[in-house]
């Protein structure tokens, strides 16, 4: 059963999050990961936090980490079944 909120655009970013061997990534890893630009990837990761499914924590005077939630994760799982 697929998360009735969950898009089809949202599922290559989540996997980047889930696959992920460290625990809080870049938006520019999940760009690479995604094969988007990292502004694409940067917006993507603003509005999946907004619907409660990555979050974030600024990191430096210019970075920003993000890593899934527990409703990420099982969106994630759920889109993959």
């Amino acid at each position: 059963m697929t998360n009735p909120g969950l898009r089809d655009s949202d599922i290559k970013y989540l996997r980047a999050l889930y696959m992920s061997p460290d625990p809080v990534v870049t938006s520019s890893e999940v760009a690479k990961d995604a094969g988007v630009s990292q502004q694409a990837a940067y917006s993507k990761l603003n509005d999946l936090e907004e619907r409660g499914l990555v979050m974030s924590k600024k990191s430096g005077s210019r970075s920003r980490v993000w890593w899934l939630t527990t409703e990420g994760r099982q969106a994630y799982a759920e889109s993959e079944l």
